[in-house]
């Protein structure tokens, strides 16, 4: 089967599992035989209390899993660089690392070979100043590293994930019985809007017609859902309900996500969800001329996470963040920084030189108080003695 075919057809269970979260496994499986992955999972990374979360998983081994959760978590050398991947963008471990060195890291030879990983394809589903959620899929190792395939394929289907992961966030918060969503959606803090293929309102709940009423997001023009704001905005959202009843692959990426300001300056966000097949058809059934659900729902405005700032503020490469973190992290001395990173002692002595010069810092408590300061989601204190001591012969600038 074509890719496209393959890729449509996974579409619909993607959408299904916003409605049915239990339908995540399977979807997951399918995503592993499209990719080629070992594995595949949907984890979030808490900012705040830097821990991690698998939310669903298929193919992985819970002892490795859990290994990852309690210790290797802090060792993978490619996490700075996955969260500084935009929202919707596809990265691959083998680009931002070459797997040559990714495999003389401790991370690679204490926890990814014994599981068999190699390679990494991920995507940034959703990203705020707290949380950053990733649709990930390691590769074998016998098969790394993988080359771009895994990556379009991925890429295909992204926009559908988060529209999916969205949705499903908002029917999880209220517990309702999503099976049942045209009888439920009054349940619903979040204007739900049931639509005809040409975008012809059928029916609204109650935050939906409170939110028409005030007529500062949204509007009926001639009986059809229209968004107020710019040219673009307008656009964005008839351009997201003619592709969500289409039945097509191909997202625009400003539909995915479209973004509504009220008068009173409150940022809301806009999601398509279809309803044409499968559990979606199931869950229209009080509305049964609607093709698509229109969720609109109030949206805390993310900003930069905590290791962008420092970056940002201190204009520091992703290598050299990457070994701000290992210093901050794990402690130690020269070899075992460069252990954990996966380059050169002397590469690393030449990263910690620009560390100190860019950010000012003399010794090792200083890079802990900087990056604490940032509320860093690999540092669970901000106390330094919770953590081995460095070398102040190595890290000490005189």
């Amino acid at each position: 089967m074509p890719d496209f075919d393959r890729a449509l057809s996974l579409t619909g269970d993607i959408y299904d599992a916003a409605i049915d979260p239990s339908l995540w496994p399977e979807v997951l499986r399918k995503l592993c035989e499209f990719l080629g992955s070992a594995a595949s999972g949907l984890n979030s990374h808490d900012v705040a209390a830097g821990t991690c979360r698998f939310h669903f998983s298929w193919g992985d081994d819970p002892h490795f899993t859990r290994l990852y959760l309690e210790k290797y978590i802090n060792l993978n050398p490619h996490l700075v660089s996955l969260m500084m991947l935009d929202v919707g963008e596809v990265g691959q471990a083998s680009r931002m690392m070459p797997i040559e060195k990714f495999r003389n890291t401790r991370f690679y030879n204490e926890w990814a070979r014994p599981a068999g990983y190699g390679d990494l394809t991920v995507a940034m589903i959703e990203k705020s100043a707290n949380i950053v959620t990733f649709l990930s899929a390691p590769h074998r190792d016998c098969e790394s590293p993988v080359g771009a395939v895994p990556r379009r394929r991925m890429e295909m289907l992204v926009p559908h994930v988060r529209r999916a992961v969205a949705i499903g966030n908002v029917i999880a918060m209220h517990k309702i019985d999503a099976s049942v969503l045209s009888d439920a959606v009054d349940a619903l803090s979040a204007g739900v809007f049931m639509v005809a293929e040409d975008g012809r309102m059928i029916r609204a709940n109650e935050s939906g017609q409170a939110m028409l009423k005030a007529g500062d997001m949204l509007v009926l023009d001639r009986g059809v859902l229209a968004a107020r704001g710019s040219a673009a905005v307008r656009q964005a959202l008839r351009d997201a309900i003619a592709e969500a009843t289409g039945g097509g692959v191909i997202v625009n990426p400003r539909g995915v996500a479209i973004p509504l300001v009220s008068r009173s300056g409150d940022h809301h966000v806009a999601h398509v969800l279809p309803l044409t097949s499968g559990a979606r058809r199931k869950a229209a059934l009080a509305a049964p001329a609607a093709v698509a659900a229109v969720f609109v729902h109030d949206t805390a405005v993310g900003g930069l996470l905590p290791l962008e700032a420092v970056a940002q503020q201190f204009q520091l490469s992703a290598a050299e963040l990457r070994v701000l973190v290992a210093v901050v992290e794990v402690g130690g001395n020269i070899a075992e920084i460069a252990s954990v990173v996966g380059i050169s002692e002397p590469t690393v002595k030449t990263h910690l030189r620009r560390l100190f010069e860019k950010t000012g810092a003399q010794r090792q408590t200083d890079f802990i108080r900087l990056v604490a300061g940032y509320s860093n989601p690999l540092i669970r204190s901000s106390d330094p003695t919770r953590r081995p001591a460095l070398e102040e012969s190595s890290f000490r600038m005189m």
